[in-house]
C-alpha cells in the first residue's frame, strides 16, 4: 500500500491497481496540489478544501455522501 498526502485533508491511497483520492482542493486554497490520476475519489464536504473533482484524472467513481459503495473491487 501506498499512500501519500498532499495537505490538509488531501489523501492518495493505491493498492492493487487502484488509486484513491481523498478530499482533493482547490487551488484557491494556496497550497499546490498535481493532477492525480484516480479510481475512486471522496469527497467528505462540500468545500474548495474537499471537493475539487477536477484534481482527478480519469473517469473517476465520485463518492461524496453516506452510503455503501463497490466499485473497481474496493
Amino acid at each position: 500500500m501506498d499512500i501519500n498526502w498532499y495537505g490538509l485533508s488531501c489523501l492518495r491511497i493505491r493498492e492493487g491497481g487502484v488509486t484513491i483520492l481523498c478530499d482533493p482542493f482547490d487551488k484557491s486554497i494556496g497550497i499546490t496540489m498535481p493532477k492525480v490520476r484516480a479510481d475512486i475519489v471522496t469527497i467528505s464536504h462540500e468545500q474548495a478544501g474537499h471537493n475539487a473533482i477536477d484534481r482527478a484524472t480519469g473517469e473517476p467513481k465520485v463518492i461524496a455522501g453516506p452510503g455503501e459503495y463497490e466499485t473497481h473491487n474496493v
